[in-house]
């Protein structure tokens, strides 16, 4: 699928589903929502209690009734319905965005193809769009990264989301292979808590989960063992651990290395020239896990070839999107710096 299609030309709103945070960005104005990709329901009448930052603060603590759900799944659109809703509540009633056919830019995952547009379509309606123009997110995640995505030589962008991770090659403005993994920050999330439930019989708080998470990257120089205030499920009652580092990193090797994998497969599959072309431009990794300290090294001492981590990787796939809308999709070279900020968030987030 190219980047430079002439129908982005026509496109006002750039819109990013990521399974953790939504990302809505507006041509020439930037990015304007960068929020939780979360709902929660009144589970009694079926009513939305909250959204985004509201939402995710329910989630563990809120009423009985108080169901809180998340939309997105592996970047598809698992309820258009719900999804809607959600970008109502997120965007606001903004008068330029309602009551006119808008067009929007959607990533979408690789190979989602008519089907997955049509239920983009179906989930943005609520904010005016009638028509849809996608491109796969890796591709956008290139175009961020500030990589000249629409020359012949090949490059490869991967994107460590949430709950999926996708690897693609990218020549000419087109993904010509790719291979997702269901894995990402998600999983590496249950990882830890699973690890810490059978070996200490404690719960984690989920707030302290990303802090935790960064500490454990194999680029780290930290040893030893870490006090954790967990909530231990025997006594019912809240108490600090020492928690070993090494054990730790021991439990979250394996969705770590699927990832990897994954860049290992799309690589095996690639030509002698397309190789040689990689080995020389080197893997460029966006979303929030490629964030984890080591996590570029892995991939580079995996695959052999030179790994350069996005500037703002959680935000790649927005500013590429944010960067064809401002520029109508010429290939032009662009800035690589962020997007201007959306309100701050109180939640750390993986994609």
């Amino acid at each position: 699928m190219a980047a430079h299609s002439t129908g982005i030309a026509r496109c006002r709103l750039a819109v990013d589903l990521g399974a953790a945070r939504t990302r809505i960005a507006v041509r020439d104005e930037g990015l304007i929502v960068d929020a939780p990709s979360v709902l929660a329901l009144d589970t009694r009448t079926g009513d939305i209690v909250a959204a985004g930052e509201a939402a995710a603060a329910m989630r563990g603590r809120g009423a009985p009734h108080v169901r809180v759900v998340h939309p997105l799944e592996n970047g598809i659109v698992a309820d258009p319905d719900q999804v809607g809703v959600l970008l109502r509540h997120l965007a606001g009633r903004r008068p330029r965005f309602f009551g006119r056919r808008r067009r929007a830019l959607v990533a979408l995952p690789c190979g989602s193809g008519p089907a997955g547009r049509r239920t983009a379509a179906a989930a943005l309606a609520p904010l005016g769009v009638r028509h849809v123009e996608s491109i796969p997110a890796p591709l956008a995640a290139a175009v961020g990264a500030g990589i000249p995505y629409h020359q012949a030589e090949a490059s490869l962008s991967v994107v460590c989301g949430a709950s999926a991770t996708q690897a693609a090659i990218i020549a000419d403005g087109t993904v010509v292979d790719h291979d997702i993994v269901a894995v990402g920050g998600d999983a590496v999330e249950r990882a830890i808590t699973e690890h810490l439930r059978a070996a200490y019989g404690v719960v984690l708080p989920r707030r302290e989960t990303p802090s935790l998470f960064a500490r454990l990257g194999p680029g780290t120089c930290e040893l030893g063992y870490v006090p954790l205030r967990c909530w231990d499920l025997r006594s019912a009652s809240l108490r600090t651990i020492d928690v070993d580092l090494d054990t730790l990193r021991a439990a979250v090797d394996r969705p770590v290395g699927m990832v990897v994998d994954a860049v290992r497969r799309v690589l095996g599959r690639c030509t002698p020239e397309l190789v040689i072309e990689l080995a020389d431009r080197g893997i460029v990794m966006a979303g929030g896990l490629a964030a984890l300290p080591g996590m570029d090294t892995m991939v580079r001492d995996a695959a052999g070839v030179p790994v350069h981590v996005a500037p703002d990787p959680a935000n790649a796939v927005v500013r590429g999107l944010s960067h064809l809308l401002d520029t109508r999709a010429r290939p032009e070279p662009h800035d690589r710096g962020a997007l201007p900020q959306a309100p701050e968030s109180r939640e750390l987030a993986y994609d």
